[in-house]
């Protein structure tokens, strides 16, 4: 196998298949990147960690088609390192001569037979995604994905859609985030995407120029289909609890406030709450403003923020005050609406945008009356 390509396009696809890349694994050959050449003048860059894969393709001067397998992170280091300029790329099963300017390397290589083959999902009954409206919907949900893996199914994002509704959920237990995407599908979709995988999808979207993608689906797996990269991921087994019936809740009140204010207050009140078991805050709601106060063994502080608009009765109401923070800083509008009913009830902060609706619902932490 020999081409040449400029250090740029291919440090871009290295960057790409870099991102399914596992370094704890006892098969050495997976923490290689497959690097085929065709003669139509492309190259593409196979990797996966069997639980994500990405075949991606760059353009490239082929002079001899081939393939070779190469350790990814020290290819990626040395391309990084080189000037930008043409760099020739010369490989067979054993070694690999990468030349750039006054630069020379040789490096071992594995033979593509030992290379592990991918899964296959047939492209049928796709869905399109905008790409914006995709990134943002992950975006939102991401905030409430569990950071443990005692439920797997908490560790992903659910998609859930069908002709009426396509919703991004996600939940840990404290609280449920909701991304309604106002989109209609001809299939039913229920699927849980883990969440690393939507991580390292949305760095390749991120730096892509592709304005929408294909999603494509079998009962295991999910592919993203891009114009130039093709990303897999295995799906979580498992059933989320009936997440539209606790969204729907009869919500008894209701204020709005601005979001910046809020949040800058919080950040201000959890400069006293150092440690997990002193993360409690206390709200006082009423008809004018939000009273926030924290109180524990390293001081004492309180915050308030004015309301714009209220309906309904005051509370008082405690949080774990990064919940709070978690959900108001994917917000897109300067203004935050959070519906409300009881001091044992769950809060639920809404906002409406053009192709999203978001929802975030937060339980909060039970004291007693006397203790506020």
């Amino acid at each position: 196998m020999e081409f040449r390509i400029h250090k740029e396009d291919f440090l871009n696809a290295i960057n790409i298949s870099q991102k399914a890349i596992s370094s704890r694994t006892t098969m050495e050959v997976i923490e290689g990147i497959l690097i085929e050449a065709f003669d139509n003048n492309s190259i593409r860059l196979t990797s996966t960690d069997f639980e994500i894969s990405i075949v991606t393709e760059e353009n490239a001067e082929v002079i001899e088609s081939g393939a070779a397998v190469i350790k990814g992170s020290l290819l990626g280091n040395i391309i990084r390192k080189l000037p930008s300029d043409t760099i020739e790329f010369k490989a067979d099963d054993k070694k690999v001569d990468i030349k750039c300017q006054n630069s020379f390397f040789s490096l071992s290589a594995f033979s593509k037979e030992d290379y592990p083959s991918l899964v296959e999902v047939k492209k049928e009954n796709g869905v399109v995604f905008e790409k914006d409206f995709f990134l943002e919907a992950v975006k939102k949900s991401l905030v409430s994905v569990a950071d443990n893996d005692s439920k797997p199914q908490f560790m992903g994002v659910l998609l859930d859609g069908d002709v009426n509704k396509l919703n991004f959920i996600a939940l840990d237990g404290y609280r449920i985030s909701s991304s309604k995407i106002k989109k209609v599908l001809d299939r039913k979709v229920y699927s849980i995407i883990p969440s690393k995988a939507l991580i390292e999808l949305s760095r390749i979207l991120e730096s892509s120029d592709d304005l929408s993608f294909n999603l494509y689906f079998d009962n295991n797996h999910i592919l993203f289909d891009l114009e130039f990269t093709r990303f897999y991921t295995r799906l979580i087994d498992g059933k989320f609890i009936d997440y539209e019936r606790i969204l729907e809740s009869n919500f008894k009140s209701s204020f709005t406030c601005d979001k910046k204010s809020l949040i800058d207050a919080l950040e201000r009140i959890s400069l006293i709450t150092t440690s997990q078991n002193t993360r409690l805050i206390k709200i006082n709601i009423n008809e004018k403003e939000l009273n926030i106060t924290s109180n524990n063994e390293i001081g004492k502080g309180s915050e308030i923020v004015e309301i714009k608009e209220f309906k309904g009765e005051g509370i008082n109401i405690a949080f774990n005050y990064r919940y709070l923070l978690d959900g108001l800083r994917v917000l897109s509008k300067d203004e935050v609406k959070v519906l409300f009913s009881g001091s044992n009830d769950p809060c639920l902060i809404v906002e409406d945008l053009e192709k999203i609706d978001f929802s975030y619902l937060v339980l909060p932490v039970r004291i007693k009356s006397e203790d506020f």
